[in-house]
């Protein structure tokens, strides 16, 4: 019998992004920069594609005022070896108790490609999974090259939007929106 692919969201859902942000943020902040600029800064970024915190650096030092670029660059590259830290304590349990035989895990996670791989393989979290997909597009589409028609799957995320786009594009397939952070209250039904 095929494995069920279960496709697991990284942000929010594995990964604590409503900590990690304002920390990484707290270093451009010793650069000069006020909560207003680094958050009008980022919405601009943001609509443009946003590719992750180099662009956003890129964008402040170009447009806001110069600083010192390199220097803020080198301490993030160290803040992002903190990266398992912000992993939800549940995330990796939760994983580890996932059936193998039953489901094929997969992470599928969008947005800044370059930034979404690094943070990922800094926390530590890809060997967790049978493969992981980066798309820049939104999950429902993501899923358009990684499952074939009427194939049946589970998606794990904590995003409403995602949710119900994948549910009205794969009826067949169950997808879940999950609190942020509640991962281990899954397990039953991934055991059935």
């Amino acid at each position: 019998m095929a494995k069920i692919k279960l496709f697991i969201d990284f942000d929010d859902t594995l990964f604590d992004r409503g900590r990690f942000v304002p920390d990484m943020f707290s270093i451009i902040k010793k650069y000069g920069f006020d909560d207003a600029e680094i958050e009008g800064s980022y919405k601009i970024v943001y609509s443009d594609g946003y590719d992750g915190i180099w662009s956003h650096l890129d964008y402040l030092h170009k447009n806001v005022r110069t600083f010192d670029l390199a220097g803020a660059t080198e301490e993030i590259e160290r803040f992002l070896d903190t990266a398992p830290g912000y992993l939800f304590p549940e995330a990796v349990p939760f994983l580890e108790k996932v059936d193998r035989d039953k489901y094929d895990v997969r992470l599928l996670t969008v947005g800044g490609l370059e930034f979404q791989k690094l943070k990922v393989s800094k926390s530590g979290i890809e060997k967790c999974f049978d493969q992981c997909h980066y798309s820049p597009v939104n999950k429902a589409a993501a899923l358009k090259n990684l499952v074939s028609e009427g194939e049946t799957f589970v998606l794990l995320d904590d995003k409403d939007r995602e949710t119900l786009a994948v549910r009205e594009a794969y009826p067949k397939s169950l997808a879940i929106q999950i609190e942020k952070g509640r991962l281990l209250g899954f397990l039953d039904p991934l055991s059935l």
